[in-house]
């Protein structure tokens, strides 16, 4: 079973994380913990990396977002917790400035983590907007194939194995 998160979800019993604290899933509590658990994979977005560009752009910081992508890398890393695969959506002016794709590499890869998914924003739903009653124009661009490629460099540059969807490899998240 998986599921794909933004990672802005509470899970009770985590304090502070560092490279000294011993992770005991025991220690885990609640519902969200309990359906965790459960799971085989988990395919968590990450967006802006900056706290306040974060919270100017999507209307929360990411504090929160960023504890627990970290913690449950550690829990990975131990074999106590679903396997983690970030993803990377790929939005003009918002997440695919090389500032941006090279602090989420370094945040990935000093959580043990080496690949990701870079996700291409498209504009296929703008037809059902109209379906649904919603007049609402989107100014967002797609993403040129150039564009797609400059961000996996970069990310690559970085560190990252890079994947768009439906090329992952599943088989690194072992390593």
């Amino acid at each position: 079973m998986a599921l794909e998160t933004c990672g802005h979800f509470k899970l009770e019993g985590i304090q502070s994380i560092d490279e000294e604290s011993a992770i005991h899933t025991e220690t885990l509590k609640g519902h969200v913990w309990d359906f965790i658990s459960q799971l085989n994979l988990i395919l968590f977005d990450v967006k802006v990396f900056d706290n306040e560009e974060s919270k100017k752009l999507i209307g929360v910081g990411n504090d929160l977002i960023k504890k627990n992508l970290n913690f449950l890398a550690n829990l990975m890393k131990n074999n106590d917790s679903p396997k983690l695969w970030p993803r990377i959506p790929l939005i003009p002016k918002m997440t695919d400035s090389e500032r941006n794709l090279s602090q989420w590499a370094q945040f990935l890869l000093n959580a043990g983590i080496a690949h990701i998914t870079v996700i291409p924003y498209h504009n296929l739903g703008e037809s059902k907007k109209t379906w649904i009653g919603i007049d609402l124009k989107n100014d967002i661009p797609d993403l040129s194939e150039d564009e797609i490629e400059s961000a996996k460099n970069i990310l690559t540059r970085e560190g990252m194995t890079c994947y768009t969807p439906g090329e992952e490899n599943w088989n690194t998240m072992d390593d």
